[in-house]
């Protein structure tokens, strides 16, 4: 029906919320909006946040992200999703030490499987790494969202599937 439609990107970012908490219970996500690029299976997720529990420094930031899904199978009888592809546009990782020993990332708990194994593209990622101290000593950040990048500049990576 047209009111379907007209509220495709809602419904894509209700699914896409839904699915994100039922494969990851305990992380904390956030996205911003979700679009239908166009009919060959692309979609694109804006300001993607994710927090460990009791954390206020989130672990990963993500601007922009298109996922490339099979239009084959999302059109088909079934609605298969089967992710090709994700692209990360200028995400940012942010690991921290804490002054007891642990890293921020410790408190995400595993993922369910998901049976896939997209292509992964990272576009101009971001690194910062940052060790608090015990009382008395300073707190260090070995790299900066402003100035030090990897590579300088920026960095891009992919990822292919072992069956690619």
């Amino acid at each position: 029906p047209i009111w379907t439609w007209e509220r495709r990107d809602a419904l894509l970012l209700e699914g896409i919320r839904a699915e994100v908490a039922r494969k990851a219970p305990d992380w904390d996500v956030r996205i911003g909006d979700a679009k239908i690029v166009n009919v060959r299976g692309q979609v694109r997720l804006t300001d993607i946040v994710v927090k460990p529990e009791g954390e206020s420094t989130p672990v990963l930031e993500i601007p922009e992200c298109f996922i490339t899904l099979d239009p084959d199978l999302l059109f088909a009888e079934q609605h298969q999703v089967l992710i090709r592809k994700l692209t990360l546009s200028r995400p940012t990782v942010t690991l921290i030490r804490h002054a007891d020993g642990t890293w921020n990332w410790q408190k995400l708990g595993r993922p369910a499987p998901s049976g896939q194994t997209p292509e992964v593209v990272v576009e101009s990622g971001s690194l910062v790494v940052r060790l608090e101290a015990a009382d008395g000593l300073l707190e260090t950040e070995i790299a900066d969202r402003k100035s030090t990048r990897l590579n300088s500049s920026h960095t891009d990576i992919s990822r292919m599937p072992s069956s690619a």
